[in-house]
C-alpha cells in the first residue's frame, strides 16, 4: 500500500488555500506617519514571504515542519495585509505610494514569475493594483475640471509669486453657503502644490446629521459624492473590492454606445468595452471582476448618473438614484465599432425605492442649481 507524498509545490497550495480564508483585518494605526511605517513594515514581510514562495518551485522532500509554521505565518501576515488594503478603513493617496512603495510591493505578488504566491493572492494583489492605477494612485483633481461633470472653465495659471508660496491646504470660511457645512461643495476644500492649486477631500469636513443615503442625493462634482461615501473614486466607475464585489458605479456616458440605460434597468458594459479590439477575449480590468462578485452574491450596488448621461441623468452634477442588483451577464459575447468582445451586465433597481420620475422632477432642486453655478466664483484663496 503506496502512500503519497507532499511535494512543496502543493503543501505551498494547500498553505495557501487555508490562509486565503482569514478575514481578519489587523488594527492599523490611523496617522499617515505611523501607518506609512506599518505598511513600510508589512512590504518587508511579504518580501520574506515571496523568497519563501520560490522554494516551491524546486523538487525536494516536503516542508520540515518548522518551516511550514513559519510559511503559515508569512501566508497569515500577507492576506491580512490584503484584507486591510481592500477595507473601507484604507484610502490610497499618492502620498502612501510615494512613502511606502506599495506599488511595488503588490507587484512583487502578482507580476514576477519567479515568485509563487497563492493564485488567490496574486487575483487580490492585481486587483487592488489595477484599481489604484485606474484612479492614478489618488492624485489630486484639477481645479480646472472634473470628469463626470458639464465642462467647466479652467482657472488662471498660478503667477511666479504664487508658486513660491509654501504648500497648503485651506479650509473655507466658516458657515460658507457653498463650501460650508449646509453647502453643495461640503467635503471638499482647496489644495495648494507646487503653485497649483486642487480640489481634494477635506479632511477636517464637519457633516451635519443626515441619515440613511437617500436616493436622489445630488452632488456637484464626484469628488464630492467620494467625500460622502458615497463612491469610491474621484474619476473611476466602478468602486469595490475582490471580497464584496462592487459597491457602487457611475454612468457617465462615456460608454453610451455599449451602454443601455433604461431607467429601472441598465445594461452596464464591462470596463474597456468601448476600446477593446481582441474580437475574442473580453478586456482585463479589475470592474468586471468586482461585478461578478456582485453576481454571484447578489448584494446591491449603489446607481449614480452623472450630468447628461441619458434620459435619466441630471442636467448637471452627479445623483445618487438607488440600490440596484447585477442580475445577470449577457453571453455570448457582443462586439463594439472596432470588432472587439464586449459584456454586458444587467441591474435592475431594487422596488419599494422613491421612483426614477419623481427623482428626476425633484433633484438636482433650483437652489442646487443656483449655487453650482456658483462654486469658482464664490470662493477662491489666494
Amino acid at each position: 500500500m503506496s502512500t503519497s507524498i507532499l511535494t512543496p509545490a502543493l503543501q505551498w497550495a494547500t498553505l495557501g488555500t487555508e490562509m486565503a480564508k482569514q478575514t481578519t483585518i489587523p488594527k492599523v494605526p490611523a496617522t499617515f506617519n505611523a501607518r506609512s511605517e506599518w505598511l513600510i513594515r508589512q512590504g518587508k514581510a511579504i518580501s520574506h514571504c515571496a523568497v519563501s514562495s520560490k522554494k516551491a518551485n524546486q523538487d525536494g522532500p516536503p516542508f520540515p515542519n518548522g518551516d511550514m509554521e513559519k510559511y503559515r505565518v508569512q501566508l497569515k501576515t500577507t492576506i491580512q495585509v490584503l484584507n486591510f488594503l481592500e477595507s473601507d478603513q484604507f484610502e490610497m493617496s499618492a502620498r502612501y505610494k510615494d512613502r511606502t512603495k506599495i506599488d511595488q510591493t503588490l507587484k512583487v505578488m502578482f507580476d514576477m514569475p519567479k515568485y509563487r504566491f497563492p493564485d488567490e493572492f496574486k487575483q487580490r494583489a492585481e486587483a487592488l493594483y489595477r484599481k489604484w492605477e485606474s484612479a492614478n494612485w489618488g492624485e489630486t483633481e484639477d481645479v480646472g475640471g472634473v470628469a463626470t461633470t458639464a465642462p467647466v472653465p479652467a482657472p488662471a495659471p498660478a503667477t511666479a509669486a504664487s508658486s513660491n508660496q509654501e504648500d497648503r491646504v485651506y479650509q473655507p470660511p466658516e458657515g460658507h453657503y457653498i463650501w460650508g457645512a449646509d453647502g453643495i461643495m461640503n467635503g471638499v476644500t482647496i489644495s495648494k502644490k507646487n503653485g497649483k492649486k486642487s480640489w481634494v477631500v477635506n479632511s477636517k469636513a464637519r457633516f451635519n446629521a443626515r441619515g440613511e443615503l437617500s436616493p436622489g442625493t445630488w452632488y456637484p462634482y464626484q469628488i464630492v459624492a467620494k467625500a460622502h461615501g458615497t463612491h469610491g473614486h474621484n474619476q473611476c466607475g466602478i468602486s469595490g473590492n475582490m471580497r464584496r464585489g462592487a459597491t457602487s458605479i457611475v454612468l457617465s456616458g462615456a460608454y453610451r454606445e455599449v451602454d443601455d440605460d433604461r431607467g429601472d434597468i441598465i445594461y452596464y458594459s464591462n470596463p474597456g468595452s468601448r476600446d477593446n479590439k481582441d474580437p475574442e477575449n473580453l478586456s482585463k480590468s479589475i470592474g468586471r471582476r468586482y461585478l461578478d462578485r456582485s453576481l454571484l452574491s447578489g448584494r446591491p450596488v449603489r446607481v449614480l448618473r452623472a450630468a447628461k448621461c441619458s434620459a435619466y441623468a441630471p442636467a448637471v452634477g452627479i445623483r445618487y438614484d438607488g440600490l440596484y442588483v447585477v442580475k445577470a451577464r449577457e453571453s455570448p459575447f457582443r462586439h463594439n465599432a472596432e470588432g472587439g468582445a464586449y459584456t454586458r451586465y444587467v441591474l435592475e433597481r431594487v422596488p419599494g425605492q422613491e421612483s426614477l420620475k419623481d427623482i428626476c422632477e425633484r433633484s438636482p432642486t433650483a437652489r442646487e442649481m443656483r449655487h453650482y453655478k456658483k462654486i469658482r466664483e464664490s470662493w477662491n484663496p489666494q
